[in-house]
């Protein structure tokens, strides 16, 4: 969450990310950004290939029963037993 707050703000972590990204990347891992709060970090991310975000941008914090009813109700998924 550290790496996403930073963001386009001047922090010492802000020069680091693209290296982790870039990181991950090499090692064919899946990206999931946590924490993203604000537009700017989703073009961030998404410019640079990350796969997923989550954060207060899209919700608050979601109990497991809560968060399945979302995603039918936000994305058209299907809570599977």
């Amino acid at each position: 969450r550290s790496f996403v707050a930073s963001i386009g703000q001047e922090a010492a972590t802000s020069s680091v990310i693209p290296h982790v990204i870039q990181m991950a990347k090499d090692l064919d891992l899946l990206m999931i950004a946590e924490g993203v709060e604000r537009p700017e970090q989703v073009e961030y991310l998404m410019g640079h290939g990350v796969d997923y975000a989550q954060g207060w941008l899209y919700s608050a914090a979601l109990p497991a029963s809560s968060f399945l009813t979302f995603l039918k109700q936000n994305h058209g998924f299907a809570a599977q037993d």
